[in-house]
């Protein structure tokens, strides 16, 4: 079967070029949503989509963007395609089409790519937290409570309170009084 999946990103986007590309090339299925493409949880669609479709179908998308929000999101989506027996197309890119070996050799390389910048990325933010830890910024989300709060949680909690106690004298969670008295915070 033909799958082809149709995205916008905001509702004031208009699907209509996509799925006229969708008619034209005779899709069997079309799914349609439009949702940001920064989370696939946050996408119906895409997520019905993944469950529909078997192997020997083809997913098809107008344009690669529609697929995630960047190229390892991307690769990460069509390689876990084409570990099912799923194959991929891309209409405005027709150099990605894993119906042919130099589009499964393009993959491999986009692939390589993405790795390569994950990697890459993970280590300067790596590199980016130490620098900061060394020069005493705070990293990581700040915590609900201040200083003077967080040490009388912990006095509070060698006191003999607990931590559902003490989050509810707070209105905090349990895992935010928890990391301060495990002292990550």
């Amino acid at each position: 079967m033909k799958i082809f999946y149709a995205r916008v990103s905001t509702d004031d986007q208009n699907l209509d070029v996509q799925l006229k590309e969708a008619e034209r090339i005779g899709a069997d299925r079309i799914y349609q949503e439009k949702r940001s493409g920064k989370n696939v949880q946050d996408r119906p669609e895409f997520l019905r989509m993944l469950d529909t479709v078997r192997s020997g179908d083809t997913v098809i998308v107008y344009s690669i963007d529609r697929f995630g929000r960047d190229m390892v999101d991307i690769v990460t989506n069509v390689k876990s395609l084409h570990k099912q027996g799923i194959k991929f197309q891309s209409i405005m890119e027709p150099m990605i089409d894993t119906t042919t070996e130099f589009g499964e050799l393009v993959l491999g390389i986009l692939a390589s790519i993405a790795d390569y910048i994950r990697k890459y990325n993970r280590r300067k933010s790596l590199e980016g937290i130490a620098e900061a830890k060394r020069q005493g910024k705070h990293c990581g989300r700040m915590s609900k409570l201040d200083k003077d709060q967080q040490e009388l949680v912990r006095v509070l909690y060698k006191g003999g309170k607990s931590m559902l106690e003490i989050s509810r004298m707070y209105k905090v969670s349990k895992m935010t009084i928890f990391r301060i008295v495990k002292g990550e915070k």
